[in-house]
């Protein structure tokens, strides 16, 4: 995860046959150089095992990273030396979460987790992000989809879209007042894929001079 500055690089880690009694793994901050090459690697943090997923907020200020196994998110405030200080009250849980994006505006977390309706609480829940980076549940989280890997929000903050795996589709939602998700119509969306995986979706901002 590169953070918006481009100051700096930050690597979490995640293996397959990771258990719950593996340990926990770190966050790896590299500088990036003038050279564009980057400096040596630190660990400034860890959380874990399983971290497969890993975001940033838009004003640099706020990291989270996603523990399959620990079934968790875990957050942290970034230095301006880019260290990491774990936010009060996380992790929070969420049953085996993948992918996650903080909002353009920094007000709302979604995070996947790869399960199915018919197992609590669904597959892609929302959060609202505090001044502290704290995290508590929307009004309407888990919204009403399945198991979902990776998701990806707009530029302008008004939709999000995260992948089924199980059956290769997109969901779409629209974001509403208070992060809450209105399901777009005609959503899910065969991707003509097979089995979209973590950090498989992005949207591509589109320049203004191109009209929408």
């Amino acid at each position: 995860m590169l953070s918006p500055d481009g100051r700096f690089l930050y690597l979490s880690y995640a293996d397959a046959d990771e258990t719950e009694d593996s340990p926990a793994r770190p966050i790896t901050r590299y500088a990036l150089l003038p050279d564009g090459s980057l400096g040596p690697p630190q660990d400034v943090a860890k959380a874990g095992p399983a971290n497969y997923g890993i975001t940033m907020s838009a004003d640099g200020g706020l990291l989270y990273v996603t523990s399959n196994v620990a079934q968790n998110v875990q957050g942290f405030r970034v230095g301006k030396d880019g260290s990491l200080k774990p936010v009060p009250g996380l992790p929070v849980s969420v049953p085996f979460p993948v992918g996650l994006k903080v909002t353009p505006d920094g007000q709302h977390l979604y995070v996947c987790a790869n399960l199915d309706t018919g197992s609590p609480p669904g597959g892609l829940l929302g959060f609202t992000i505090h001044a502290d980076g704290s995290l508590t549940p929307t009004a309407d989280s888990p919204a009403p989809t399945a198991g979902t890997a990776a998701v990806a929000i707009t530029p302008d903050g008004r939709d999000v879209f995260a992948n089924i795996q199980d059956t290769s589709q997109v969901v779409a939602f629209a974001i509403g007042s208070g992060g809450t998700l209105k399901q777009a119509p005609g959503s899910p969306f065969s991707t003509g894929g097979k089995r979209p995986l973590s950090q498989s979706l992005a949207v591509r901002p589109v320049p203004a001079t191109i009209p929408q």
